[in-house]
């Protein structure tokens, strides 16, 4: 025989490879088994840890933005930057660590929301951007409002109809009134916010008068936005 081995030999040697390998495979499906519980069990465990830390974040960022509303509040100005926002935090929480581009991200976000603030002028290079405080904003009937259309009112010639000692603006004169905002846009259509403002009257009669006026085919409407069938 080749090599000296005999087929007693050969076969021998061939039942011992085939048990070896027998015994590898159960081996191998043992370990593949523990493997499969293994990563489902880390599965699980990375998921409790995202959902426990997501949770945490939200909390943490919900209390930044109170933190931030109160410092705007806390300023003693109408208008401020920035750096007025920073030293209000600081008072409120001497241990925090202001992250500038996140209060940027977070006093953009209020002033798009037309929320405690308003932006007066962009940030540049030479100068930091500035905001005013919408409560100590004069009233929006005489401004010229840049942010929800760039409406302008020549002259001011619309002012706000005066209110009774009641509270309530009699409907005629809220409707009339109404039709001069609409008038007075010369055409560009005003969200319905802005009749708000520039009329003086509550949101509800403001609604309920422009949806009569849509009705009677006085002003049209696209979405939120209202203008003056002349």
């Amino acid at each position: 025989m080749e090599n000296g081995l005999s087929i007693h030999d050969l076969n021998a040697l061939l039942n011992k490879a085939t048990a070896e390998i027998q015994a590898d495979q159960k081996e191998v499906a043992v370990i593949e088994k523990r493997l499969a519980i293994n990563i489902k069990w880390k599965q699980a465990i990375q998921a409790r840890i995202g959902a426990t830390q997501s949770s945490g974040d939200a909390t943490d960022y919900g209390r930044k933005w109170d933190n931030v509303r109160n410092a705007i509040k806390a300023i003693g100005k109408t208008r401020f930057t920035q750096l007025d926002v920073e030293y209000e935090l600081k008072k409120i929480d001497p241990e925090v660590q202001v992250d500038g581009t996140r209060l940027r991200s977070t006093l953009w976000s209020l002033q798009n929301k037309s929320e405690l603030i308003k932006q007066v002028r962009k940030g540049n290079n030479q100068q930091a951007a500035l905001f005013e405080k919408l409560s100590d904003s004069k009233s929006e009937s005489e401004v010229t409002n840049a942010e929800n259309g760039n409406l302008t009112l020549e002259n001011h010639a619309l002012k706000q109809a005066q209110v009774p000692a009641s509270g309530r603006r009699p409907y005629g004169s809220s409707s009339e009134t109404i039709l001069s905002v609409l008038k007075n846009a010369n055409g560009k259509p005003l969200k319905t916010k802005q009749i708000v403002a520039l009329s003086g009257s509550s949101y509800g009669t403001t609604y309920r008068i422009l949806r009569v006026l849509e009705t009677e085919k006085k002003a049209r409407r696209d979405i939120d936005k209202w203008t003056l069938i002349l």
